[in-house]
């Protein structure tokens, strides 16, 4: 299973109720290696994240505008 999440928010130093939600989001799937089970991130391309785990994939996407439907719809077909 493949999970795509937006988390720009989660990585920002100062974050709203939905970057919280998506941090902590984000810190639960961590604890979930399982076989099969993928998790894609959206994230800013100047972001500094220091993520290494296997089946976590970061997508950077330079346009502001279509990664839902560009470089997140190419991530869940693979």
């Amino acid at each position: 299973m493949i999970i795509g999440i937006e988390a720009t928010k989660a990585f920002e130093r100062e974050k709203t109720g939905v970057g919280w939600y998506t941090y902590y989001l984000i810190e639960e799937f961590r604890k979930i290696e399982r076989e099969g089970v993928k998790l894609r991130l959206y994230v800013n391309p100047y972001s500094n994240i220091k993520y290494q785990i296997s089946n976590i994939k970061f997508l950077k996407w330079p346009l502001k505008y279509f990664w839902t439907q560009g470089r997140l719809s190419l991530e869940m077909i693979a």
